[in-house]
């Protein structure tokens, strides 16, 4: 929608950073530390991922505030769809997930600051419209079909997460076979619409590097759902024959 020839370049170094990514958490040679691949720390768990988070929709409004507010149909969707990510992240970890392991905070400031920088790159390249152009019918069916795609992988996202909640809803802290919804088949559902939010804000956006940003999440979380999988055949007995991301082919 922004296409600018100037973005292939940048675009085609962001996958590769992103194979890169990909290869290193498939592999295990390099894993953040997180989730069951927590390696210690002296965090907790919830007061460290909460940290991750929440500094990233102030990222984006500062971002948007340095550009220059606009008030349009494509600003106004994208302002409140970073905010939704960002901020449904924040209610789950304070409201819906339970942890049984503290973080270090290398962990917490690495994932933390690489968020903020997406947020902050994002809301630059998203004040750079002009509202006239903002409010163009062809941007808004842009943003809507987006938006509708970003909305299906929230909502994906979250029903897999409070799944994910319930196996530990008697005050257990190990880990389970996740059932329910995808789960039946793949191992990270909840990763799958992840990516799928994250297609969805690029094509609200229509900018190749947000589409940049959508590739590198995909194929670190690829590699990641990948690992995880080998790590529950290994960790919990009895677990059955599923994929790792998508049902049927991944």
């Amino acid at each position: 929608m922004f296409f600018q020839t100037q973005d292939v370049i940048p675009l085609l170094f962001q996958v590769a950073f992103g194979l890169i990514l990909f290869f290193l958490e498939k592999t295990g040679k390099f894993q953040l530390a997180y989730s069951k691949f927590r390696k210690g720390g002296n965090l907790n768990a919830k007061f460290a991922m909460f940290l991750i988070y929440f500094p990233a929709p102030i990222a984006y409004v500062a971002g948007s505030m340095s550009g220059g507010l606009h008030n349009s149909f494509y600003h106004d969707a994208l302002f409140y769809a970073f905010l939704i990510h960002f901020w449904k992240r924040c209610g789950e970890i304070l409201f819906l997930h339970k942890y049984s392991k503290p973080m270090g905070f290398g962990t917490v400031l690495l994932i933390g600051t690489l968020y903020s920088a997406v947020a902050w790159t994002a809301a630059i390249l998203h004040a750079s419209i002009p509202t006239e152009i903002g409010n163009a019918p062809g941007v808004r069916t842009f943003v809507v079909i987006g938006g509708i795609v970003f909305l299906i992988g929230q909502a994906g996202n979250f029903y897999h997460h409070w799944l994910l909640a319930s196996l530990r809803s008697d005050g257990s802290s190990g880990y389970k076979t996740p059932e329910g919804g995808l789960f039946t088949y793949v191992v990270c559902p909840h990763y799958l619409f992840e990516i799928i939010a994250w297609i969805g804000i690029a094509l609200m956006s229509g900018f190749l590097p947000v589409l940049g940003i959508a590739s590198i999440m995909a194929l670190y979380l690829l590699g990641r759902s990948i690992k995880t999988l080998a790590w529950y055949k290994e960790n919990v007995p009895g677990f059955p024959d599923r994929k790792a991301l998508i049902p049927g082919l991944i």
